[in-house]
């Protein structure tokens, strides 16, 4: 399914999210999904809106990045392109 494709993506980055003190949060108005710095609340990259309802999901379900300890650079073009080859529409 979707969410276990995204969920393996993650995994791949989620070392990477770690080392570079970022995580990964749901922002409400309107909801989207992105990669923040934790120290400075700097947005790395921005989840594609058409796969809220999978991250909504996913981070309920394991919460894989969220508080973790911590992307200056997250390859952000590399981890958005993944994200739209492997996941198909809900």
């Amino acid at each position: 399914t979707q969410v276990i494709n995204i969920e393996r993506i993650l995994e791949q980055y989620a070392d990477k999210v770690r080392t570079h003190q970022a995580e990964l949060v749901k922002l409400d108005n309107p909801i989207r999904f992105v990669i923040k710095q934790i120290d400075n609340d700097t947005l790395l990259t921005t989840l594609p809106r058409e796969y809220n309802d999978c991250f909504l999901t996913l981070i309920t379900r394991t919460d894989p990045l969220r508080k973790s300890e911590l992307i200056i650079e997250l390859v952000q073009d590399k981890l958005l392109e993944d994200i739209k080859t492997n996941a198909l529409d809900i």
